[in-house]
């Protein structure tokens, strides 16, 4: 009986610490939730105050001009006194001025007067003669063809659309850099890529002359007609038990792809096929020379 009464007030103990230390933890929860709701209340009260003061900076009025300040005095000492800088004579009647407006705004200048009248003068289809369009003073800024062939050092790469962009000098100077890979022509035409070799019909492949020299092409044309007037019963017995065709010189083959190979006509660094640059290719392999008489009455 002594030893379940030591166990039963055992038990009771532990029962003891177990709430003790759930109420604790629950103390120590409600307590970081009402640091997290005062935290969240000041924020508030914070953005209420920045909303505030910026309601009533938006209600103030602005200060008026007072004409004649820079010799008298204000008549009050609480009035503040704001001087506006007028632009600079002869500018507000340029054409180039309306690009500026905003500029001079950002810096306190009174510009909104030729704006106000603008706006207030009724708005009429028909143009003032001096004042131009926004397009029209483009393409009078604009410089020619011409003369930026003259100013830049390769007026060979220039072309009519390097005149549109912002900076013409420097795209040419992009374009005549080492190693600069061109922009396809291909972008401001209106039929797609290649769209005129569709209707072209494609020559047969042709082996290289090299190969063509070992004598290969000529041997397997034989053997084909050779096949061709055999019967099906000789061919399946070829099948079943094939012959080794003609013995080939590996020497001729050896010199021809390692002795009379040569290599290919290839694109340069940068190049991109067009419609007819095989015809190019070939004519790039003429050299002018002495014309015959017969050509000369030709042409």
């Amino acid at each position: 009986q002594a030893f379940t009464v030591m166990e039963h007030a055992a038990v009771c103990l532990q029962q003891q610490q177990q709430q003790q230390q759930q109420q604790q933890q629950q103390g120590g929860c409600s307590e970081l939730k009402r640091a997290r709701i005062k935290r969240k209340k000041k924020r508030k009260l914070a953005k209420k105050k920045a909303a505030r003061t910026t309601a009533k900076q938006q209600q103030q009025p602005l200060p008026q001009i007072v004409e004649g300040a820079g010799t008298a005095g204000p008549a009050n000492a609480e009035e503040v006194v704001e001087y506006i800088a007028l632009p600079p004579e002869g500018l507000v009647d340029a054409p180039a001025f309306e690009d500026f407006v905003q500029i001079f705004r950002k810096f306190g200048v009174a510009v909104d007067a030729p704006a106000k009248a603008a706006a207030e003068a009724p708005k009429k289809d028909e143009r003032k003669p001096g004042k131009l369009s926004k397009r029209e003073r483009k393409l009078q800024n604009r410089e020619s063809v011409s003369m930026l062939k003259k100013l830049v050092k390769r007026p060979d790469l220039v072309e009519p659309e390097d005149v549109t962009v912002s900076d013409p000098g420097f795209v040419v100077y992009l374009k005549s850099y080492r190693n600069t890979v061109p922009v396809p022509g291909h972008w401001r035409w209106r039929k797609k890529f290649l769209h005129g070799k569709r209707a072209a019909e494609r020559p047969p492949f042709r082996l290289p002359s090299f190969i063509e020299a070992t004598g290969v092409p000529a041997q397997r044309l034989e053997g084909r007609a050779a096949d061709d007037q055999k019967r099906a019963g000789q061919r399946r017995r070829e099948r079943m038990r094939p012959k080794f065709g003609p013995q080939m010189n590996y020497q001729t083959l050896h010199d021809a792809f390692f002795v009379h190979q040569r290599k290919p006509p290839l694109s340069k660094h940068g190049e991109l096929y067009y419609d007819g640059k095989h015809f190019d290719d070939a004519m790039k392999r003429h050299r002018p020379g002495v014309l015959s008489l017969e050509l000369q009455v030709c042409v």
